[in-house]
């Protein structure tokens, strides 16, 4: 277990420094975090932890599960607590993207969403793009490049959508 709550920790860190240092704002947490697994044997590791402190159906739909209980992490910028609820086990990918450790869903309002999103087509944000999610929508996507972590803005809306698949 202390495996995947080292991931969660460094996932949770590194995300909330390059949102912030890039945003000059800390932003409100989607409680999605996903792991992406770099092998096999991770994959299945994790899996079986997954399977312990969340409520996995068989809903092939799902990809984010519920925890049983919510992990609790204080921000690295404010220090208040931060609440992870939902978990995604992400298969290996050999791809570039899959070589990431895993990713953090962030929300914002329609109207900074659009600020944003604007000021990353102009390339005014470094290791920013949009990303379109089949069935979801566009996000922001932000890449910290050395931790290999990512952190994905959106309104909340589509941060409740990605918690099902839509392939």
């Amino acid at each position: 277990m202390n495996t995947l709550l080292d991931r969660i920790s460094t996932l949770h860190i590194s995300a909330y420094k390059i949102t912030t240092a890039l945003l000059h704002t800390e932003l409100a947490n989607a409680g999605n975090i996903g792991i992406f697994c770099q092998d096999d044997e991770e994959y299945e590791y994790f899996l079986g932890l997954q399977k312990e402190i969340a409520l996995v159906n068989q809903n092939p739909l799902q990809k984010y599960f519920p925890l049983k209980k919510s992990i609790v992490l204080p921000s690295p910028i404010t220090r208040r607590s931060i609440y992870y609820t939902h978990l995604y086990i992400r298969k290996p990918d050999p791809s570039i993207y899959g070589r990431n450790l895993g990713d953090i869903d962030f929300y914002v309002s329609q109207k900074d969403y659009d600020e944003i999103k604007s000021r990353v087509e102009l390339g005014l944000l470094r290791n920013t793009d949009m990303y379109l999610q089949t069935g979801v929508g566009e996000l922001i996507q932000i890449q910290d490049i050395e931790n290999r972590v990512l952190a994905y803005i959106s309104t909340r809306d589509i941060t409740e959508k990605i918690r099902f698949r839509y392939e």
